[in-house]
Parts: structure tokens; sequence; C-alpha cells
């Protein structure tokens, strides 16, 4: 119980220091394993504002806070011994580490194409206390980080995924959906 509560406060403390650092609002987008899997090294090019922009708590003009929950590196760390995966993840690792170099760092993306009025787009590793206790399967794991990050952001959380799955469980959790458009291969 005690290190359910620190986690807790930890996690109000991160994400009220995240709005006190973007000025106020701002749209949370969780991303799923499978967006670095699909777009590897083309996620920092990704339009995460067309991703989130047909979900009722995109807020035109305010950043985008892309949040990459920890089990996502797991799970990446996992997938590059699969021989069906492994050049992606590793591909994905590489670009994960090439612009985050410390896990609290909150990094623009600048490369990240705009409308006129879109705000801009960070990206941030979301780290947790708990890995004794993690879910069995990680795409449920992301479920719960983006339903802590939408209680205590207080707006709806994007999932951002091209996973059917992954987006029906998400809406069945109550939590708002971005499909993303990979990259033509």
């Amino acid at each position: 119980r005690a290190r359910l509560l620190a986690e807790h406060s930890r996690l109000v403390g991160l994400y009220e220091s995240w709005t006190a650092r973007s000025g106020g609002g701002y749209t949370p987008v969780v991303a799923d394993t499978n967006v670095f899997i699909h777009a590897a090294e083309e996620f920092t090019t990704l339009d995460w504002h067309s991703v989130a922009r047909g979900c009722p708590s995109y807020m035109p003009g305010q950043p985008i806070r892309l949040v990459i929950p920890i089990v996502v590196l797991y799970e990446l760390d996992r997938l590059k011994f699969n021989s069906n995966t492994r050049t992606r993840a590793r591909q994905a690792i590489r670009s994960l580490d090439g612009l985050l170099s410390s896990p609290g760092d909150r990094i623009e993306l600048t490369e990240v194409p705009h409308t006129v009025g879109d705000g801009p787009v960070y990206v941030q590793i979301l780290m947790d206390e708990l890995p004794s206790q993690r879910l069995p399967l990680v795409d449920d794991e992301i479920l719960l980080r983006a339903l802590e990050l939408q209680q205590y952001a207080g707006t709806g959380t994007v999932v951002a995924t091209g996973d059917i799955s992954m987006r029906l469980r998400a809406q069945l959790f109550g939590l708002e959906c971005g499909a993303v458009e990979f990259p033509p291969r």
C-alpha cells in the first residue's frame, strides 16, 4: 500500500509539472508499442495532431504531450529478439536513444508536420516505480498508464495505435483513440 501511495504521489507531481511547463492545457497522447514497430524511425515525423484531432479532448493550438510508458521500451527490448520484429525494434530503440538521453527529458519534436495554429509536440518517457507488479499483457499495462494519465491530467487521454484490438480495448476502458497512419514501406 505504501508503494502504491508513493507511486500515486509521484504521478500527481509529474502531471502537475507537465501542465506547468506547457503553460496550461495540453492533449496527452499515449503511444502504443505498435507505433514504434511500424514507424521505428519515422515516429518523430508523424502528424501527431492528426492522430488526436478527431478526439473530444484534442485542444487546437495546445501542445501535444506524447507519452511513452517505460513498458513500451521493455516490450521493444523483448521484440528485438523476435525474427519478425528484430530490425524494427532495434531501429525504434536507437531512435529513442538518440532523442531522449535521460528519463526526465521532455523533447520537442521539431520535424512533426504542423497545420497553422497547431501547438508543439513534446515527447517524454513515463517512468514507473512498480516493475515487480507488471500486468501479464503489455497492452494492459499501457492502458493502465493511459488511465492514470487521464485521471491526473484532468482531461481525456488519447491512445495512439495502429492496432485495432488495442483501440477497441482502449475504448472499452473509456479512453479516446487516435488511429496512426503508418508511412508506406
